[in-house]
């Protein structure tokens, strides 16, 4: 066990910078947004998790310096906790994707756990609660759309759209928080590994396969959205459907994935791909397809026995 206090100060203040950037900056912090936990999984496996424990609490302490309990509350729910559950998890010898996989589940269903406690179960309660939290958040938004230079009557239309969103976020927002977890793993897994060189075990996004029984899940869900009513059952309806599919968009990468290495595509050429899809509905609804139809095709038995090439894809 050393003690690198330099290397932990200089990540801490890395990841309290990234978290503040993600704040200040309307639109590009969105994007940075992704990227605040880098500095905490750098620490973890460059050096050990004794750096990891206190470059943690320094981050915290920074941030509650910076934008006091709710700032600390913000970042713990939305990147710090996430993060710390999985590195515990990984260190404890659980391989990667079941450590990402209990991470997210856990923070998702204390969360909710919490909602409905503080509101004595009362899921109309908890509802507003949530509301209520998402409208303090919008009108951070608005704060810095108006320091942009925007007129009073651009930011009623934004507020008016924001309210209505507000209405669908907080009835699917597990799924919508397994979704926004999810993609942080995905994003910075890989960073990770290459900015470390070093790579967590097990973990390989072409190998990844969701277990078959998901596929019920799926198609339950797809059959309760189309014929239950708007109530409580069709929300944890259309919920479940939600995360079935955002699973099945990662097995849909897996099989894209294993088509570039296939064709032996440059680096350049995946990402640029890959953030053509991530830019395009029609291809992500596609590739959710592809992972949907990979547990009885098996796609990527198909690619590496040479059945699909460029000109025939």
């Amino acid at each position: 066990m050393t003690f690198d206090y330099r290397f932990i100060l200089i990540c801490g203040i890395a990841g309290t910078l990234l978290y503040s950037l993600s704040l200040s900056m309307p639109l590009l912090g969105g994007i940075i947004s992704f990227f605040t936990p880098l500095p905490l999984g750098y620490i973890f496996l460059k050096k050990d998790g004794f750096n990891f424990y206190l470059c943690f609490l320094i981050t915290v302490m920074l941030i509650f310096f910076i934008g006091g309990k709710l700032g600390v509350f913000l970042y713990l729910i939305q990147y710090g906790v996430p993060f710390f559950l999985f590195f515990e998890l990984y260190g404890r010898g659980i391989n990667t994707v079941k450590a990402v996989a209990i991470a997210i589940s856990a923070v998702v269903a204390v969360t909710v756990l919490f909602l409905l406690m503080q509101n004595s179960f009362n899921i109309n309660l908890a509802i507003k609660t949530v509301n209520d939290f998402l409208n303090m958040n919008f009108q951070l938004v608005l704060k810095s759309y108006k320091s942009l230079g925007l007129s009073d009557k651009e930011l009623a239309t934004i507020s008016g759209n924001l309210k209505t969103f507000s209405f669908t976020i907080t009835r699917i927002m597990p799924s919508l928080m397994i979704m926004f977890y999810g993609s942080i793993f995905l994003l910075n897994l890989p960073v990770i590994e290459k900015l470390t060189k070093r790579r967590f075990g097990n973990y390989h996004l072409k190998d990844f396969r969701a277990p078959f029984w998901l596929v019920w899940f799926f198609i339950v869900s797809g059959f309760g959205i189309f014929f239950f009513k708007k109530n409580s059952v069709w929300w944890l309806f259309l919920n479940i459907f939600i995360t079935s599919s955002f699973i099945y968009l990662i097995q849909g990468f897996g099989v894209v994935e294993n088509w570039f290495n296939r064709l032996k595509y440059s680096k350049l050429m995946k990402n640029f791909f890959y953030i053509l899809i991530l830019f395009s509905q029609f291809l992500l609804i596609t590739i959710a397809i592809i992972g949907l139809f990979d547990n009885w095709f098996d796609f990527r038995k198909i690619i590496q026995s040479g059945g699909t090439d460029e000109s025939n894809t």
